[in-house]
């Protein structure tokens, strides 16, 4: 997305902006950045100031910093323990982690232990 949307305020094709390659390189100034944070902000959801082109000069280095700000997914909303079938659903859906499996399934192997004792 940071790509597609640089690539629409510098009028270039988005495989001509390497996320390498430093924003000033590309031929960014101050203007097409005041243009380009409230996209990132807007899609994204969240806050930027305008200063951000210059400390995060390449996309992959801006990209860490607003993967960083990113709201962290509810863990609520992760299933509960059960249908691996609703696991991988939640996991496509983007409403859970796949770095959470582990967890999940110790978590699902308790359950199913418990549920075979006669409780």
């Amino acid at each position: 997305m940071l790509r597609e949307t640089l690539a629409e305020v510098l009028y270039m094709k988005p495989a001509d902006v390497g996320i390498d390659t430093a924003f000033v390189d590309l031929g960014m100034d101050s203007v097409m950045g005041v243009e380009w944070l409230p996209m990132i902000e807007q899609r994204l959801g969240v806050a930027l100031g305008p200063t951000k082109i210059y400390e995060y000069p390449t996309i992959r280095d801006l990209a860490g910093h607003v993967l960083a700000q990113s709201p962290a997914p509810a863990a609520a909303t992760a299933p509960a323990p059960g249908s691996v079938d609703a696991w991988l659903q939640a996991i496509y859906d983007g409403k859970a982690d796949p770095a959470d499996a582990q967890e999940w399934l110790d978590t699902a192997a308790v359950d199913a232990q418990g549920a075979g004792h006669g409780d």
